[in-house]
């Protein structure tokens, strides 16, 4: 059995021995000079996909050895390899700023400690390998399906976004982000628009999105046109792709602002980050009916959560529906107010199914997966909506 499958079987496997991956990669760096490109980065991708250093401390130097066996011939790598060496890189970058973001907050004793070094110290590696491999990729990257353009777009936002929260120099402001891939993010987003939705499927479609919000497009044609060629499919989407749709909008029509540096901001940080909150751009009346009514619709008419929808994406919709309703009100000036009364009630229930979501357990990580900063700014974003004395809001100011 090659070895390409047998990491591939490891990766897919929920629970591999604890021994298999470190002799995987143990054999796979020894002999990563004599590997295939394709297999070398397909061995490399498997083991960032399943957890990278957490899987063997780092201490078999797979990622190490394969970049040295791959640098010198990367002019020659075709756009498959060069996806997976590209994916690879992002993810183990990923993975090792969160075990250093982690690490810092909870402790562990020397043998934490230690991991969370040698995971960080192939995160910098990682990370460093990156502007590179895009500028190689660039050129090739309309040739890839709308399969890898998501992974790909979904890799480099993990990784930009674990940077940043392990206070990383690289993630800087979301201006700087974007320079940092060249040209790629706008390829990736001409790719979105021309193939489209029913190109890329709604999943792909809102996860490549997202991304882009999250690495820095701020171009607000991009996103006004995403918006209003996405808008009639709104009523069937799901609340996962919808969520992810509707970041991607807040995100990239959002104020350009410095991408916050620690998962642990402090709490004067945190208020600093709510005073200073201003709503973003709408993304246009059409989008918003839309979302709102299918919002509308997956609660369901009594306004109480069916289950089918898990509290992350609530917490998601909420946030942009709430902006958006702000942008609504300034514009208006006052008019309109049915159609206000019949959004704030929207949001209400929104917040309600949060509340009840979190008393029952289920918000709890949601919650705390959300920064100090971007806490606070969501309660800010319901103060302004009229919903400052919501029992989600108390909860925000406390978490």
């Amino acid at each position: 059995m090659s070895l390409r499958v047998i990491c591939k079987g490891l990766c897919i496997a929920r629970d591999p021995h604890p021994g298999a991956w470190s002799a995987a990669a143990r054999l796979a760096a020894r002999h990563a000079p004599e590997l295939q490109p394709g297999i070398a980065a397909s061995v490399l991708r498997s083991y960032a996909a399943a957890g990278g250093t957490a899987l063997d401390g780092g201490r078999e130097g797979l990622p190490g050895a394969v970049w040295a066996a791959l640098e010198p011939r990367l002019g020659e790598l075709d756009a498959a390899v060069l996806l997976d060496l590209l994916y690879a890189n992002a993810k183990l970058s990923a993975s090792g700023w969160w075990a250093a973001a982690g690490s810092g907050e909870a402790g562990g004793g020397d043998g934490g400690a230690a991991a969370a070094a040698a995971g960080r110290a192939v995160a910098e590696a990682a990370w460093e390998t990156l502007p590179t491999l895009c500028q190689l990729l660039t050129p090739r990257v309309t040739a890839l399906s709308c399969a890898d353009v998501s992974m790909l777009a979904a890799g480099l936002a993990q990784a930009q976004g674990a940077a940043a929260a392990a206070g990383a120099a690289a993630g800087a402001a979301a201006g700087e982000q974007a320079e940092r891939y060249g040209a790629l993010p706008r390829l990736l987003s001409d790719m979105l628009l021309l193939r489209g939705m029913r190109g890329f499927g709604a999943g792909n479609y809102a996860s490549v999105a997202l991304a882009l919000g999250l690495l820095g497009q701020r171009d607000a044609r991009f996103w006004s046109r995403m918006a209003a060629e996405a808008a009639g499919e709104v009523p069937a989407m799901d609340a996962v792709q919808l969520a992810k749709l509707s970041g991607a909008l807040v995100a990239g029509l959002g104020p350009l602002a410095p991408t916050e540096a620690g998962p642990a901001a402090a709490a004067g940080e945190a208020a600093a980050a709510a005073a200073a909150w201003r709503p973003g751009a709408s993304p246009g009346p059409e989008f918003v009916d839309a979302t709102f009514a299918r919002v509308e619709s997956l609660l369901g008419a009594d306004g109480t959560d069916s289950g089918r929808v898990a509290v992350r994406e609530w917490v998601f919709l909420l946030r942009a529906l709430a902006e958006w309703k702000v942008v609504e009100a300034e514009a208006a000036g006052g008019a309109g107010g049915e159609a206000q009364g019949s959004r704030e009630a929207t949001l209400r229930r929104l917040a309600d199914v949060v509340v009840s979501g979190a008393e029952a357990g289920g918000a709890g990580g949601v919650l705390a997966g959300v920064s100090p900063s971007g806490q606070a700014q969501l309660a800010a974003v319901l103060r302004a909506t009229g919903l400052g004395s919501h029992a989600l809001v108390g909860r925000l100011q406390d978490a």
